[in-house]
């Protein structure tokens, strides 16, 4: 089996007809998952809903960490990194089963704001 090239995690297979899929593991949330009152963002990588529905996120740093939850619209998930200009990326799903979502290059420092969610890679990211 391949893994997949942006979660290494999950297991990537081929059906016999040549078509892929994929299953995401249900992870686990810290308590620093929701909004962020206290704590500097300086060094978290971080992404706001603001699209308007319910959507599954994930935050993943170069290093591996990662962090994943549901996120309603005005939440944001944070994922406390090591220094400030961390690469990393952020995904989002319509839910934690789907197959298809979009992901973005981010890093710590620089919260990046999800828009509007089409799937497919096509969401709309504030600049």
């Amino acid at each position: 089996m391949k893994t997949h090239r942006l979660f290494p995690e999950i297991a990537i297979g081929a059906a016999l007809t040549g078509m892929a899929f994929f299953a995401m593991p249900k992870l686990a949330v810290s308590s620093r998952a929701m909004a962020q009152e206290s704590g500097s963002t300086a060094t978290a990588l971080c992404v706001v809903n603001r699209s308007g529905d319910e959507l599954f996120f994930v935050a993943r740093l170069a290093s591996g960490k990662r962090i994943s939850t549901t996120l309603s619209d005005q939440q944001q998930l944070c994922l406390d990194g090591d220094m400030p200009g961390q690469k990393g990326t952020i995904s989002v799903f319509a839910d934690e089963n789907a197959y298809e979502g979009c992901t973005r290059l981010a890093r710590t420092g620089t919260p990046r704001v999800l828009v509007d969610f089409v799937e497919f890679d096509n969401c709309t990211w504030a600049r």
